[in-house]
């Protein structure tokens, strides 16, 4: 992985193929520091293209088909010491995915092969959230891009393992997992715990020498801003109350007892880990931040989105949607042309 500094290329954009979506734009901040944006539309909670849609629950409990070995349709090798994220091949429910290898399996999905000089995405599920979520980026993204998404302990393939429930010990783990691929451009994706969770990693691998050259982090406010939430210490009545809180239309699928059944440990444990997490003021990543939250967000307002500025040496882009805490579904169009400039400007990085 590369650092350096980030600066905004021409905008591209997509909607997820085969489907349609709502709105795709709201307003946008200024390239720079101190720029805010004002409100823009509505937005829905949910993962798109999947029953339960978005909901934690939707992703932390979703029902995993039976996993089988198939050939994995493309290799790419990394330098010696390194390995390659192309391995064997699974099913994950309904979708197919290629793991890094047996240890990089329990962590890293990936969905679609990808070409051999392709750039990396890592994206950072939401609290309860599995990597499946992310399935609709790495479609539109790969083969261009190898996009990985993290499985975290405590759900879905992972249930019987105990949720990890410090964000830092969590944020370490996952460098040890990133530090085994080969090196390439990177860029990290996080919603809501997986901002800060991608953040933090982010931090550890400069530490190393190594780092995305982009951080996108949607849905979080700033690291060191904090706020006095005990999620994590409800009964499973008040954590399905905040998920209704958070998700809206998507409730409905709080009333499957199954589901919900494989999804509170999970929620909990996330909840206790991004509630109990503490960023020192001071901490910097050098790599560019981009923040994209939502204007009607009830655990962020644009004014703590914006205190991402503190953390970052590089380049400071903040972008305010319409819509609540899962704006991001309501506007993939735009949040889909962030992730592919960051992309863009990672493949024209020189080298290190």
């Amino acid at each position: 992985m590369r650092t350096g500094p980030t600066a905004k290329p021409a905008r591209a954009r997509w909607g997820r193929p085969g489907g349609r979506f709502g709105a795709v734009d709201g307003r946008t901040s200024a390239v720079g520091r101190g720029d805010s944006a004002g409100p823009a539309a509505d937005s829905a909670a949910g993962r798109p293209g999947s029953r339960g849609s978005g909901h934690p629950a939707g992703d932390a409990g979703a029902r995993g088909g039976p996993v089988r070995e198939v050939r994995p349709s493309r290799t790419a090798a990394g330098p010696p010491g390194r390995r390659s994220t192309v391995g064997r091949s699974i099913t994950e429910g309904t979708h197919t995915v290629t793991t890094a290898d047996d240890t990089g399996a329990l962590w890293l999905r990936r969905y679609h092969p990808a070409d051999a000089d392709a750039v990396r995405l890592v994206c950072f599920p939401h609290a309860g959230g599995s990597a499946s979520f992310y399935h609709p980026v790495s479609a539109r993204f790969a083969p261009a891009a190898e996009v990985l998404s993290l499985q975290y302990p405590g759900r879905q393939d992972r249930r019987k393992e105990p949720c990890v429930e410090d964000l830092g010990r969590l944020a370490d783990l996952v460098t040890e997992q990133l530090l085994a691929l080969d090196d390439r451009p990177s860029v990290f994706f996080g919603h809501s715990m997986g901002a800060a969770l991608a953040f933090e990693t982010a931090w550890r691998l400069e530490q190393k020498g190594a780092g995305p050259l982009t951080v996108i982090a949607s849905g979080r406010r700033g690291p060191s801003t904090t706020r006095a939430e005990e999620v994590h210490l409800r009964d499973d009545d008040g954590i399905v109350a905040e998920m209704k809180r958070l998700n809206g239309t998507a409730s409905g699928v709080l009333g499957d007892e199954e589901i919900l059944r494989m999804a509170l440990p999970a929620l909990r444990g996330d909840y206790r880990a991004i509630e109990t997490y503490s960023c020192p003021p001071d901490r910097r990543v050098r790599c560019g931040v981009t923040v994209l939250t939502g204007d009607g967000d009830p655990l962020t307002t644009a004014e703590e989105a914006e205190r991402w500025q503190d953390h970052t040496e590089g380049p400071f882009r903040l972008r305010v949607f319409t819509g609540g805490h899962f704006f991001l579904t309501q506007h993939l169009t735009a949040v889909n042309g962030e992730i592919a400039d960051a992309l863009d400007l990672a493949r024209s990085a020189p080298a290190s």
